[in-house]
């Protein structure tokens, strides 16, 4: 099938126009069609059907390596039972939300409401890991795609079973370090702290996060660097006092271990790349940029291990893709370090 395939064409019918199945490939990707915990803007569940949609515009040539895609991306299909049951729960979890908004959160349909809730958050979280264990066992390589930030914790919480040691990157609008954010016990505002509590988890280091609250800020600077945030502030302070986005790059590097996973919430970046994301925040990075950080982590010798893409959400008023475009653009440089990184 490979040799018949011409990448300038894209007529397979998996993601990017690939015709590889999973028996076939290195890299898989899960979607996750979930957003029960998201407290801003929705949407972010139809981010892995809207991705998969824009990844056949995409041209495969890379030039940092053209032959890349020749290891197989597989898409798995949508789980239906998990978008039904985030579409059936939605309610519920707005009216815990409102709750919550206007201090009335104590009541007992409340508390039970969260019972609920977070019950069905962790039956999410154990469909993604179980679903990366047969991925592992036939020597796949698994990739979380989302959905809001909450869907990649099940994943993180494989690796480290596993027993390796290993470094998060994170790059973030947000610290998401909150501990069960309005009542949420896997809610995507704390799905970092929760990475915290995962014992081969060696350290998480944060990039671009420029919205966040004291109680994360104190978790930061108490956590014996543990947590290494490299503050949006920080990297344009840097940039505009003659320091280059190279020299940023080799910090963040450095503070790694050599078996990284990548943890990419779409919000991180300038959000003029994610203006429908459900939680956009002035400032970040560009996409550029962030390719030319994965570049420089595969090209120090590190492993990347897994990663996820999340908060990539379709265009609110139904026109256009662009949210999409550059969610499938990112999954597609993120997959091609990946298999640089586990193959060279």
């Amino acid at each position: 099938m490979e040799q018949e395939f011409n990448p300038d064409i894209n007529t397979g019918s998996g993601i990017f126009g690939l015709p590889f199945g999973a028996d076939d490939s290195l890299l898989h990707i899960i979607p996750v069609p979930w957003d029960l915990t998201a407290s801003y803007g929705k949407g972010t569940s139809e981010g892995p059907q809207a991705v998969f949609k824009a990844s056949f515009q995409l041209d495969l040539f890379r030039e940092f390596y053209p032959l890349f895609w020749k290891s197989g991306i597989y898409m798995h299909d949508i789980p239906e039972n998990i978008k039904r049951l985030n579409l059936r729960l939605r309610p519920d979890a707005e009216k815990v939300l409102r709750a919550f908004e206007e201090g009335k959160n104590d009541s007992q349909e409340i508390v039970k409401l969260l019972e609920t809730l977070n019950h069905a958050c962790a039956g999410m979280n154990t469909y993604v890991y179980e679903l990366a264990v047969k991925i592992l066992k036939s020597k796949g390589i698994p990739i979380v795609l989302g959905g809001d930030h909450s869907v990649s914790l099940g994943l993180m919480k494989l690796f480290s079973d596993i027993g390796e040691p290993f470094g998060v990157l994170h790059i973030d609008a947000h610290a998401d370090l909150r501990k069960a954010y309005q009542g949420f016990l896997f809610s995507h505002a704390s799905v970092m702290f929760n990475a915290t509590q995962l014992p081969m988890v060696s350290r998480i280091v944060q990039v671009g996060i420029r919205d966040y609250c004291s109680e994360e800020e104190k978790r930061i600077r108490s956590s014996n660097e543990k947590i290494i945030a490299f503050s949006d502030r920080y990297i344009q302070g840097s940039l505009f006092e003659g320091s280059t986005w190279e020299r940023v790059c080799a910090e963040i590097i450095d503070a790694l271990p050599l078996r990284v996973y990548i943890s990419f919430d779409i919000d991180g970046l300038d959000p003029k790349y994610c203006p429908s994301t459900g939680t956009p925040v002035p400032g970040g990075p560009s996409l550029e940029q962030i390719i030319y950080l994965f570049e420089g982590i595969t090209e120090s010798g590190r492993k990347i291990i897994g990663a996820d893409l999340c908060e990539v959400a379709p265009a609110q008023n139904g026109v256009g893709e662009w949210d999409a475009n550059v969610g499938a653009r990112a999954l597609l440089e993120l997959c091609m370090f990946i298999i640089h990184s586990n193959t060279r």
